[in-house]
């Protein structure tokens, strides 16, 4: 006898070998098969086994993400466009002198984008203050909207505005779901 074993103690080795084979159901779930057992004792398909979610977790789903995406991408246009006001940077201080804006207005109306793109970005921890952020934004952009219609400001310009409207409510009504 060899110091492996005799073929038929080989041959018994491999038949308590269990297999971990991927279901075409779906990447959760896998099959595990145990092939003596299944050979001889089981007369239906092999055990499926449901495996568990880490509950800390979130799970993902397409709302989820994209929450997430809207959330980054405002959070951080806010923060530059905030910042832009407050520095009073030379191309705002056009756009404040169009709108007939003052520039204790013009700064202030910064801070409040700043603080809202943070809320935003603050927002994807706590659901509650990203409500509150993007329902401010958003009348922010209603005022941005009819400063722009009063100038009369070109409409690709006002609809860039509508469109970031649009995108902070929908962020809102996102974040008031989850």
């Amino acid at each position: 006898m060899s110091a492996t074993g005799s073929p038929s103690q080989n041959n018994r080795r491999r038949a308590f070998r269990s297999a971990i084979v991927p279901d075409p159901a779906g990447p959760l779930r896998t099959r595990l098969r145990h092939r003596r057992i299944h050979r001889r004792h089981c007369r239906g398909p092999p055990l499926v086994i449901r495996l568990a979610r880490h509950p800390t977790r979130p799970r993902r789903t397409p709302v989820n993400t994209t929450t997430i995406a809207l959330s980054l991408i405002l959070g951080l246009l806010f923060i530059a466009t905030g910042g832009i006001k407050v520095l009073n940077l030379a191309q705002a201080s056009n756009v404040r002198d169009r709108l007939g804006l003052s520039p204790s207005l013009w700064r202030v109306i910064g801070v409040l984008e700043a603080a809202g793109g943070v809320g935003l970005l603050v927002g994807l921890a706590v659901p509650v203050l990203g409500v509150a952020a993007a329902l401010g934004l958003a009348l922010l952009m209603i005022g941005a909207i009819i400063s722009r219609l009063k100038v009369r400001d070109p409409a690709t310009t006002v609809a860039l505005d509508v469109v970031f409207l649009v995108l902070v409510f929908t962020l809102a009504a996102l974040q008031a779901s989850a």
